[in-house]
């Protein structure tokens, strides 16, 4: 799945149906201050959350298998006040 390029939502949720985030799918969502994935999310590529300055807060599913390299780099928001919750 990809976030769409300039929305503006401070939050948001993965679809249940959705089983890999794609590399980069979210960077720059500069507004998204907290994601839940979904139960079903068992990857995160890499790049996934890189420019993502404002969040603070990720849901990590059991079903999450992989984290891809730098992530969640440079996230800095999220490296600095992580909650980071594993369902």
């Amino acid at each position: 799945m990809r976030y769409p390029g300039g929305n503006g939502r401070t939050t948001y949720a993965v679809p249940p149906s959705v089983r890999m985030i794609h590399g980069s799918a979210f960077a720059s969502a500069h507004y998204l201050e907290r994601i839940s994935l979904g139960d079903s999310v068992q990857l995160i590529g890499a790049w996934a959350f890189t420019e993502c300055g404002e969040l603070m807060s990720i849901d990590l599913p059991r079903s999450l298998h992989s984290i891809g390299r730098k992530a969640f780099n440079p996230t800095l928001t999220l490296q600095k006040n992580s909650k980071i919750f594993l369902a």
